[in-house]
């Protein structure tokens, strides 16, 4: 027989063969469910970007958060804060630093 019970510990019959089985199946199953589901959303959903130069400045890093409470996403960078959608600048800090523009 393929499934052979076993008595676990409070008496219950158990069929870890037959647990195997599914488990090991069934997972399979799902996963690949998961994985057919995921390619489908993310095929429909490409994102579309149009690249803006909103500054000539030369800064390290950026931020990208809701600043002014719009629902749109602002840009911050270096000394300045650029709120979408026109990128209208808006110094909100002094760095001060002895390189110049060409990194000497």
């Amino acid at each position: 027989m393929l499934y052979t019970p076993i008595r676990g510990l409070n008496g219950i019959l158990f069929f870890p063969s037959l647990v195997f089985y599914l488990i090991q199946n069934v997972f399979k199953r799902l996963v690949c469910c998961v994985i057919l589901c995921s390619l489908t959303v993310s095929a429909e959903e490409v994102p579309r970007f149009k690249m803006h130069r909103i500054d000539m400045d030369r800064f390290e890093a950026c931020g990208v958060a809701d600043f002014n409470n719009d629902g749109k996403l602002d840009i911050v960078a270096g000394e300045y804060l650029y709120l979408a959608p026109d990128w209208k600048r808006i110094k909100i800090r002094e760095i001060e630093s002895d390189i110049d523009n060409e990194g000497k």
